[in-house]
């Protein structure tokens, strides 16, 4: 019932991430809003962000998915995704903001930009995927970006002093980042986008909470007093911040990232004689299902799961002779040019 590959759903799954990319690129502006013109620290305004995020994705997660299975994820992989937070919410905001403390905030989107280089080079080394040459390319690309760029902000921006630590916390963001998607794919397949980021984020906050007593002596400016120092305009850039760019942004980017392939596989779902209930198709549809059918006969379940797997492995076949014939034909075309 859930065929990643399917071409539709990987171009949706695009078109998630490409919305989730849009949202995440509101963030920095937002963010420098509150701390300049409000005088919110940056530990503040990510505890805002993932505080107001996590609230929205929990309550959302709660009726989408249902009391039953809610709670029964939580007891099964609750603090492994919560710890999982920490890494992905917790450390990527903290080293990120600092290092914008040190840099220039061109270094430091230019270095985060990078992530998908970053992610392939982990993805290579840990065996996930191939080291095929687009992925190759892409890694070398985005490393010369980012020494372009701090060749050239170096040479414009003296002010900022520090750039090398001021590198080694973005480059530390980015690492974190990469690593939460390295081990967080394998629970995207088993429990969907909504359910990963609602318990992620609220771990990421957790962590959060727990670092914000040592705020005010790292250099980060005083921590939760956003209370007195936010207007109606900064509470409605808050919810902003939290609702779309943690809330969706982080929900389009999971369900985004179980479509295109990253993290890969296949389940089917066999339904009864009888059919499934419209209640079990939405919930299933809601974490990246896809529905699918073999035809107007009803079939016995354990037909229809023989049915199902020789529908999988005739289309998995036709796929790989095709891409084997292009392969081919374009060698064919390379020897007769040469």
């Amino acid at each position: 019932m859930a065929d990643i590959k399917d071409p539709k759903s990987v171009y949706g799954g695009y078109l998630l991430i490409l919305f989730a990319v849009t949202v995440f690129s509101t963030i920095e502006v937002g963010s420098q809003h509150l701390q300049k013109e409000m005088r919110v620290s940056a530990l503040d305004v990510s505890l805002i962000r993932f505080s107001i995020g996590g609230a929205f994705l929990t309550i959302t997660a709660f009726f989408q998915i249902g009391r039953r299975r809610f709670f029964e994820v939580i007891r099964a992989d609750g603090w492994r995704l919560a710890l999982l937070g920490l890494l992905g919410a917790t450390a990527v905001p903290l080293c990120f903001h600092r290092s914008l403390m040190l840099t220039s905030s061109m270094i430091g989107g230019a270095i985060f930009s990078i992530n998908p280089a970053i992610i392939a080079l982990i993805f290579i080394i840990f065996r996930v995927d191939k080291p095929t040459m687009p992925r190759i390319i892409g890694i070398i690309l985005g490393s010369a970006c980012v020494l372009v760029s701090n060749i050239g902000a170096q040479a414009h921006e003296p002010e900022f002093p520090r750039y090398f630590v001021g590198n080694m916390f973005m480059v530390g963001a980015a690492l974190a980042w990469s690593f939460y998607f390295l081990l967080v794919r394998n629970y995207l397949k088993k429990y969907g986008g909504l359910m990963v980021s609602c318990i992620a984020v609220a771990g990421g906050t957790i962590g959060l909470l727990l670092f914000a007593p040592f705020s005010a002596s790292l250099g980060w400016g005083k921590s939760l007093a956003f209370f007195s120092l936010l207007t109606p305009a900064g509470w409605a850039l808050a919810l902003y911040l939290g609702i779309v760019t943690v809330g969706l942004g982080y929900w389009w980017l999971y369900i985004g990232l179980s479509r295109t392939g990253v993290s890969n596989g296949m389940v089917i779902f066999i339904g009864p004689e009888g059919g499934f209930t419209g209640d079990e198709v939405s919930r299933a549809v809601s974490v990246g299902a896809i529905p699918v059918s073999l035809g107007g006969n009803i079939l016995r379940t354990e037909t229809a799961a023989i049915a199902a797997l020789a529908v999988v492995i005739y289309e998995g076949n036709a796929v790989q002779n095709e891409r084997s014939a292009s392969n081919f034909s374009q060698q064919s075309k390379k020897g007769v040019l040469q």
